[in-house]
């Protein structure tokens, strides 16, 4: 497990967070948001490249980004938790 791979796997989330995976294994291309950033639903979070295609990771609900599990070049499996939303703004 990754250093930040253990900053969600086993630490207790705030009420109301909720964690966003990858569909897909690869690597993170691109982060469009940074902790502490305001998102809405849909509302596009980072970029994965796999087989030399991308692909979105988008905000399930509005919230604001709790903590970032990724940077951009680090690799992911598929169903890896990526981001924590929380409910509401900062």
């Amino acid at each position: 497990m990754g250093e930040l791979e253990a900053t969600v796997q086993g630490v207790d989330l705030p009420a109301g967070a909720r964690a966003v995976a990858t569909a897909v294994p690869g690597s993170v291309w691109k982060l469009l948001v940074a902790e502490g950033d305001v998102v809405a639903e849909g509302q596009p979070l980072l970029i994965i490249e796999s087989m030399k295609m991308e692909f979105t990771v988008a905000a399930p609900c509005a919230g604001t980004v709790w903590r970032l599990a990724c940077r951009e070049g680090s690799a992911v499996a598929a169903g890896q938790d990526v981001v924590v939303l929380t409910e509401g703004t900062a």
